[in-house]
């Protein structure tokens, strides 16, 4: 079984973006969810992605797609879907100019579909995740566990996956420093936490965000696609555009253009790839 390593949502910097491991499941294979939870454990990026052809149809190649984080199954992930099309590609079993497009079936988040931008990039047709607004104010508790300050805050929702919050501006994104020690004590948090702002001028980006998730074993996602489905929507309301980009702030850096459909509530999302690594897990 063949196996990558892809960063996704790349800047212009090497090593930037989101690693995430990709195997190519055989199409005479079936793993169990023990093993690749497993693989996923060990190879210890944020998610891996377990891809298996399909069939290949009217322009269309048609593969299998499901997520691991190193603990747990996730509903959707952006960054290793996008991985997943340049692993495809790097190892010839996606020729773009052959099939325009593919078509990933997911377990919990229907058809995703994947076309090539060049060699490297790609734009991916996700669901748009909208946000809503929370009446509650934050509790002290969530506040202090990601080091802010009630007054920061600008506005505090949910999502289907994650809790959001936008705050005054880039400098606030940038200095947080969570205590995901007490951040995995709070209930009712879901995946995780988006927190964003407008973009400043050096950015070249609209707006701005970070992503912790420790409760599925990630306590910073260093580029979240899936988040992406829900700031972009927030943003193109609050920007009254439908075309923008985002720049996530973690160490590594990573930059997602999203195009809002909001009649068709879908989003496209995309970004640049760098294959690292290719191998192959001998036992298998």
């Amino acid at each position: 079984m063949l196996g990558f390593i892809v960063d996704a949502f790349v800047t212009e910097k090497n090593f930037s973006g989101n690693p995430a491991g990709v195997c190519l499941i055989p199409s005479d294979k079936t793993l169990s969810d023990d093993l690749m939870q497993n693989i996923a454990s060990e190879l210890k990026h944020s998610e891996t992605a377990f891809v298996q052809i399909l069939s290949s149809e009217e322009g269309v190649l048609s593969c299998s797609l499901r997520w691991f984080t190193p603990t747990t199954e996730v509903e959707l992930c952006g960054h290793a879907t996008l991985a997943s099309a340049a692993a495809l590609c790097f190892a010839k079993y996606w020729n773009p100019s052959a099939f325009s497009t593919v078509k990933f079936h997911t377990r919990y988040s229907g058809d995703l579909f994947v076309q090539a931008v060049d060699d490297h990039s790609f734009q991916m047709d996700f669901p748009l995740l909208p946000v809503e607004q929370i009446k509650e104010s934050i509790s002290e508790e969530l506040l202090t566990a990601l080091g802010l300050l009630r007054e920061q805050v600008v506005y505090f929702g949910k999502t289907k996956f994650d809790i959001f919050i936008c705050v005054q501006n880039q400098t606030v994104v940038e200095k947080l420093v969570p205590a995901f020690d007490m951040l995995l004590h709070i209930p009712g948090v879901g995946r995780g936490v988006v927190i964003t702002s407008l973009a400043n001028n050096t950015q070249d980006a609209d707006f701005c965000s970070r992503f912790f998730a420790p409760w599925t074993g990630v306590s910073e996602d260093p580029a979240t696609g899936s988040a992406h489905c829900s700031l972009g929507y927030y943003w193109s309301l609050q920007l009254g555009k439908s075309q923008l980009c985002g720049i996530q702030l973690s160490s590594r850096r990573g930059r997602v253009s999203v195009t809002v459909d909001s009649h068709k509530s879908r989003v496209k999302l995309g970004g640049e790839t760098r294959v690292v690594f290719s191998g192959c897990f001998p036992f298998l």
